[in-house]
């Protein structure tokens, strides 16, 4: 526009003085074709080369030919998707609002181009950063843009260092300056640090000083889920209120799985913590598991096993998975459990969640294959009901129909085309859902883990 403005001033400029002009205008130069990232968790769009990895991500590509067919490949190490789009009148794609002609997802999804990924062992991988999103586009079979995004496993901002004080073992990540409610967060029955440790960096890269527990499995501490102390949680407890970013009053715990069944058992159990959020739950307390293989209680407290449900069914069944994988599920078990328990029973290892200092969130998968988290999730909800605990809190249960049991906030920005399944020493055990349910499950969670975070802490 800036040419053809000074070009036509030269025109009239010539016409003026009496003269005439025969040279030809400038055509403007078709433009660049370009990639460019924007980060849309916030209140608007930002442009960005580097980000957090969970964050909402939207990709767009501008100064294509108008209406072109433009092939958008995307990889990270060891992951890549491809799909097809039309330009439109602009020469412009956006991943966001935009769905592909064909390709390895279908309708409109801004993270379509992530968690349709399969394995890839492409060289054009990134291979520096496990993280980096690397996009290219072609046109009649040639690339015309590439862009990277250096995505992060936390900001910059974080620091982060291991805990043994205490008996602990744990990790803790903050970002210095102003005090804010702590999270203590755990995994469930992988055992372990490596699930507490990744949840510590990501919750301490929104804001929320956070300390990554393990509970068994890990040195100093239980070699099985048998009989993990409540008492070692009221410690963490101590510990994390004393550090100088935590704002003392405030301590919300997260938890997965066999660790959401824990999140609402120390919540009713300990008037410090004031919020939950109980990630594919039960509200039902189970067995864990000795040294021996043999039932035994899962945890306890003032020395006194936490009653359990009788738990003797072995019923399996296997399962194909939408992605052809022949997997063994082991919901049946648990269905039958139920079923077979008196209402004694059932009674005695319900969670007295209404005992909770504040609010719960549970998020469950309808399609979990691994437990029926949404039906156990359902026990801590109905005694939150009928209590008032509700009422007074906004306590609330979310049920993803096409997600399974990897329905975690924070698994958001990654591939789920294999997340229906997880290996188990020689098993393939059944987790259930769909590769997009999942991906979509993840990203409403984290949205709305997000939020209860701003508005408890």
């Amino acid at each position: 526009m800036r040419n053809f403005v000074l070009s036509a001033l030269a025109v009239l400029a010539a016409s003026a003085c009496g003269g005439s002009s025969s040279e030809p205008v400038d055509a403007a130069p078709p433009p660049t074709p370009a990639v460019t990232f924007y980060d849309v968790s916030g209140a608007a769009p930002v442009a960005v080369t580097t980000m957090l990895w969970a964050n909402a991500l939207d990709i767009r590509v501008t100064g294509l030919p108008p209406l072109a067919q433009a092939t958008v490949t995307a990889r990270f190490t060891g992951w890549g998707a491809t799909a097809t789009f039309a330009a439109d009148a602009d020469g412009a794609v956006d991943l966001a609002t935009t769905a592909p002609l064909s390709g390895s997802y279908d309708g409109v999804d801004a993270d379509g181009i992530v968690w349709s990924m399969t394995q890839s062992t492409s060289p054009d991988d990134p291979q520096d950063d496990p993280y980096a999103l690397r996009v290219s586009v072609d046109v009649d079979g040639s690339t015309v843009a590439t862009g990277q995004l250096e995505r992060l496993a936390m900001t910059s901002d974080v620091t982060c260092r291991d805990v043994s004080d205490d008996g602990l073992v744990g990790y803790y990540c903050a970002k210095s300056g102003a005090q804010r409610g702590a999270i203590v967060t755990f995994g469930g029955s992988e055992g372990g640090l490596s699930s507490g440790k990744s949840q510590a960096m990501y919750f301490a890269s929104l804001g929320y000083p956070s300390l990554g527990l393990a509970y068994f499995g890990a040195k100093g501490l239980p070699v099985t889920l048998d009989q993990v102390p409540l008492e070692y949680f009221s410690t963490a407890f101590d510990w994390v209120e004393a550090q100088p970013e935590v704002a003392p009053g405030k301590i919300a715990i997260v938890g997965g799985s066999r660790g959401g069944e824990l999140a609402l058992l120390l919540g009713a159990t300990f008037p410090r913590v004031t919020a939950v959020v109980a990630e594919l739950p039960s509200g039902l307390v189970w067995p864990g598991w000795s040294t021996t293989f043999s039932l035994a209680p899962a945890w306890t407290y003032q020395g006194q096993p936490i009653p359990y449900m009788p738990s003797t069914s072995l019923d399996t069944e296997n399962v194909t998975e939408p992605d052809g994988v022949v997997a063994v599920s082991e919901r049946a078990a648990f269905v039958a459990d139920i079923a077979a328990a008196s209402p004694a029973d059932l009674d005695a290892a319900t969670t007295r969640v209404e005992k909770t200092n504040g609010p719960i969130l549970m998020i469950g998968g309808a399609s979990d294959e691994l437990w029926p988290s949404c039906d156990l999730a359902g026990y801590a909800k109905s005694r939150l009901d009928s209590s008032g605990h509700t009422s007074q809190f906004g306590d609330a249960v979310v049920c993803y129909p096409d997600a399974g049991h990897d329905v975690y906030a924070f698994n958001v920005g990654v591939p789920t085309t294999s997340a229906m399944h997880v290996s188990d020493g020689g098993t393939t055990l059944a987790l259930g859902g769909t590769a997009r349910g999942i991906a979509h499950a993840a990203r409403d969670a984290d949205d709305r883990e997000r939020a209860f975070f701003a508005a408890n802490l």
